[in-house]
């Protein structure tokens, strides 16, 4: 059968190295043998030269790294007939440019359904895709057997990680562009602020069909290679947005993130900012937070790590509302979802939780539960195992 490569490369805060990290793990524990390649090590050549001197079931990496690799001028893994998984963790618009390496034997991991969609109109169905959101991550005292922070004992009321970009300055790179394209990522922007939650392309699509205007292929990609700008503005604004409106509450919120302070959010004592931490601390931070806040990254229909992962680490968990969640969790049972559209009532919620520990605590067991069922990753894992037995079976199929 052979074993599984899995490449791990850069990632802000090293989440997807941890990503790696702990997929390799579920792999195992399935009783799959895997090899990691580590991209930046400087012996990555003698890693990747071991991992396929043996036969390999198949390749996995986010977001495609690794996909354009060679051998006499082909794709590597067309040469050795090996499927390539690329899990893509966001939005494709980001990844066009890798996802256009001539590869036969790929398939695309979606952590969004609606990305499906859009990866199948911009290729013409000819890439192979699959639902897989995040998987939620454990942190490592939990992965020791070992508990640092006793439960009922979280001196964190709410948890925020993430960084600060000034949605102005991103804005300013479509406004140098020229007016009629500001003046419509301008109306796509207010329109994708006006939804509670709807997939980046589709909210393009639908202004310009509210113009009456269709572009043909060649306009529509351009277009497309604006989109990154408006999903980056959009994830900016609301992510200040919504801290604005917990802080100017009264919330004491932690947020650990760089550049908050330029945020120019105005609050006394109780938003307090920490500097960036790597993944592995923030999922530690969680195991001390009552709840955790979520702000996605304008998924319509598909999932963050940052809930499971909170869940998973025994936090209440606090998220905005999209047809994935709405789906998997029920909402004042599990989770707590808001709204963009109500997002003054968040902190009522969150003032009424804090003032019933017992709530609190039916609702962390609760996620724990849901999220240790279904959202962690040994379970994408078993995804993944499926999706590849579906396709190499059909591959090898022979119809007469």
């Amino acid at each position: 059968m052979g074993h599984i490569v899995i490449y791990k490369g850069q990632s802000q805060y090293d989440v997807l190295r941890v990503f790696v990290d702990q997929l390799g793990e579920a792999f195992k524990s399935l009783g799959k043998e895997v090899y990691i390649v580590d991209l930046l090590a400087s012996s990555a050549g003698q890693q990747l030269q071991e991992a396929f001197s043996q036969p390999c079931e198949f390749v996995f990496a986010f977001n495609a790294i690794g996909l354009d690799l060679k051998i006499s001028g082909k794709s590597l893994y067309d040469s050795l007939g090996i499927p390539f998984i690329a899990a893509l963790v966001d939005d494709p618009v980001y990844h066009l440019q890798r996802l256009e390496y001539p590869a036969e034997n790929l398939l695309i991991g979606c952590v969004d359904r609606s990305h499906i969609n859009f990866v199948n109109s911009y290729y013409g169905n000819q890439r192979t895709c699959f639902f897989l959101p995040h998987g939620g991550c454990k942190a490592r005292d939990v992965i020791d057997s070992r508990s640092v922070q006793q439960d009922g004992i979280r001196g964190i009321d709410i948890l925020f990680g993430g960084s600060y970009q000034d949605p102005d300055n991103i804005r300013n790179i479509w406004v140098s562009l020229n007016t009629t394209i500001a003046r419509l990522l301008d109306e796509i922007v207010d329109y994708i602020l006006g939804k509670d939650y709807i997939n980046l392309a589709m909210a393009a699509e639908n202004v310009l069909a509210s113009r009456g205007i269709y572009l043909n292929n060649e306009l529509s990609n351009k277009l497309i290679l604006l989109l990154p700008f408006v999903d980056k503005f959009v994830r900016a604004y609301r992510r200040r947005q919504c801290l604005h409106v917990l802080a100017d509450s009264g919330l004491r919120v932690h947020v650990y993130g760089a550049n908050w302070e330029k945020a120019r959010i105005k609050a006394k004592n109780n938003f307090l900012i920490h500097q960036p931490v790597g993944f592995l601390e923030m999922l530690g931070l969680m195991e001390q937070a009552k709840m955790v806040l979520n702000i996605d990254q304008n998924f319509a229909n598909g999932g963050h790590e940052r809930v499971f992962s909170a869940m998973i680490n025994g936090a209440a968990t606090l998220s905005n509302t999209n047809s994935f969640y709405s789906e998997e969790f029920t909402d004042g049972e599990d989770i707590i979802l808001y709204s963009w559209s109500k997002l003054h009532e968040l902190p009522t919620k969150i003032y009424g939780l804090l003032e019933n520990p017992d709530k609190i605590e039916l609702l962390r067991l609760a996620g724990k539960r849901k999220a240790e069922e279904r959202h962690t990753w040994v379970v994408r894992a078993k995804r993944i195992l499926d999706v590849i037995e579906t396709y190499k079976s059909l591959k090898n199929l022979r119809v007469s």
